[in-house]
């Protein structure tokens, strides 16, 4: 889903699978701190998870959080790299920064699918149209995002906010000429009562919303319709645990050192149940 622009663009990986390496201290540009955010992580956690296994997510929590911020930076020095090389503009202008944005979706997109600890599990790629109430807008966006593998139980203000930045994006970038995507890295902690314990996954979402609202009036009273074309494409990804412990060391170590500060943090999501 990547725009026509960036899709013929490299993406650098890792040497030989090897998480760290010393030169990748990517700019504030590169990590788009300056940029507007159309990158999402967010956490969500089964509400069936007994207590006594808190220290287990916890451990989860810390491999899916390292994960993602070894993503997010090599995506920041992936972004250097093509703004040096004069593919990418270092503009300040919404054409610029949507274009930054839609390349480092691409970068976290190849990549994940290239950590040695991660293993893609189903792919499913959707083109739908949404016609709701104005005020559900959002958690059906969210519901859309998570279908298939969980269902969301109520729609936090951390997540609400980030899925308003997306309308307001939509508004600002009417002029933009190329296609706004957005992507978004889904932490999923989910209960197997079976087993007794946790397990840890990633969704990956790369999507883009086309939104028209209009007024429905009826017996004297008018409400907001939204009319939404939503196309996605989404990868689940399941984690082998014991590659990750032979891995951390290493991905802690480049995460620490390089960028730990301009990483994006992970939004609260709130509690899910499996989807049925």
């Amino acid at each position: 889903m990547s725009s026509h622009r960036v899709a013929g663009l490299p993406v650098r990986a890792p040497t030989r699978g090897v998480p760290y390496e010393e030169d990748i201290h990517p700019s504030d540009d590169g990590m788009g701190v300056s940029d507007y955010n159309s990158t999402f992580y967010v956490n969500f956690q089964d509400n069936r998870v007994p207590s006594k296994l808190e220290s287990r997510v916890k451990e989860l929590k810390s491999m899916l959080n390292y994960t993602h911020q070894w993503l997010d930076i090599w995506a920041g020095k992936n972004t250097d790299d093509q703004i040096r090389e004069g593919n990418l503009s270092g503009g300040s202008d919404i054409e610029a920064q949507t274009e930054r944005n839609n390349y480092r979706h691409k970068v976290i997109d190849v990549l994940v699918g290239k950590a040695a600890w991660m293993m893609e599990s189903n792919t499913d790629t959707k083109s739908f149209g949404i016609e709701i109430k104005k005020e559900n807008f959002h958690f059906e966006i969210l519901k859309a995002m998570l279908s298939g593998i969980a269902q969301p139980q109520a729609l936090l203000q951390d997540i609400e906010d980030a899925l308003q930045s997306i309308a307001d994006t939509i508004k600002e970038s009417k002029s933009v000429k190329q296609t706004q995507s957005m992507y978004s890295l889904n932490h999923v902690i989910f209960y197997d009562s079976a087993a007794d314990d946790v397990t840890a996954s990633f969704r990956t979402v790369w999507y883009s919303i086309d939104e028209s609202m209009k007024t429905v009036v009826s017996n004297k009273s008018s409400t907001q319709e939204v009319n939404v074309t939503f196309e996605f494409a989404a990868r689940d990804f399941t984690f082998n645990e014991e590659t990750w412990r032979s891995q951390k060391a290493a991905v802690v170590k480049f995460v620490e050192d390089a960028a730990a500060a301009d990483v994006n943090d992970p939004l609260n999501g709130g509690e899910i149940l499996p989807d049925a």
